[in-house]
């Protein structure tokens, strides 16, 4: 399975990618959504994780930008943020495919991800 991490937090990116890596899976990371559209226009990836608080633009956007060059993009938002608002209307708008409040336990994100990719 090919994932795709966008994290600015180094640790948890790292952490997530090696998690993954280990269990087989090809990993891209980026930090940035600049750096992300970038990768994500040169290649498609089975599940996206993307966090919605980056430095140089939201995860929400980034999100619109992904559905609009891959529509049938399997997604699932990080964050550790508690205003899920915006979150929810993606959601409920059919644009993600789950939530994954950090902090969170790696035998838990590993049972998100790969059963949310049991079509892939």
């Amino acid at each position: 399975m090919k994932i795709f991490i966008l994290e600015d937090e180094g640790l948890v990116r790292w952490s997530l990618s090696i998690t993954f890596e280990k269990r087989g899976h090809c990993v891209v990371a980026a930090s940035t959504v600049g750096e992300a559209r970038t990768l994500v226009k040169k290649d498609r990836f089975d599940i996206y994780l993307v966090d919605i608080f980056l430095p140089d633009c939201s995860g929400l956007e980034f999100i619109d930008f992904l559905k609009k060059h891959h529509p049938e993009a399997r997604i699932f938002i990080l964050t550790a943020y508690d205003d899920f608002q915006a979150v929810r209307r993606k959601y409920l708008a059919g644009s993600v495919n789950g939530l994954i409040k950090k902090p969170f336990n790696v035998a838990e994100i590993i049972s998100v991800v790969e059963s949310g990719c049991s079509r892939c």
